[in-house]
C-alpha cells in the first residue's frame, strides 16, 4: 500500500509523537520522597556535621530513610513513602 500524504505532514505527524512522548517521559518513573537541606544563605555550606545531627535526631524520633548524601554543600535525605518524609520534615524544623 502506497502512502498518500507528502513528506510533511508525515514528518510533522512523527515530529508531534515526539514531543508527546517526551512530555509524558517524566510519568514514566515513581515518585521520590526527600527532604533537602540547605544553608539558610548561600554562604552557609551543610557539613558532615549537620547531616550527623539530622540523623540522629531522626533515629531519637524513631524515624527510618532510606539513603543519605552531601552533595555541593547541601544534604539530601530520602524516604520510602510521604508520610514519612512529612514527619522527618517536622523533626527537623524543630528549634
Amino acid at each position: 500500500m502506497l502512502n498518500r500524504y507528502p513528506l510533511w505532514k508525515n514528518l510533522l505527524i512523527l515530529l508531534v509523537l515526539v514531543v508527546a512522548g517526551i512530555y509524558a517521559a517524566p510519568n514514566l518513573f515513581p515518585e521520590d520522597y526527600a527532604v533537602q537541606i540547605s544553608g539558610s544563605r548561600a554562604v552557609h555550606q551543610v557539613d558532615e556535621n549537620v547531616m550527623s545531627n539530622a540523623v540522629r535526631a531522626l533515629e531519637s524520633d524513631g524515624i527510618t530513610f532510606k539513603s543519605s548524601e552531601l552533595e555541593n554543600g547541601a544534604g539530601m535525605l530520602r524516604f520510602s513513602d510521604g508520610d514519612t518524609q512529612l514527619r522527618a520534615r517536622a523533626t527537623l524544623q524543630e528549634p
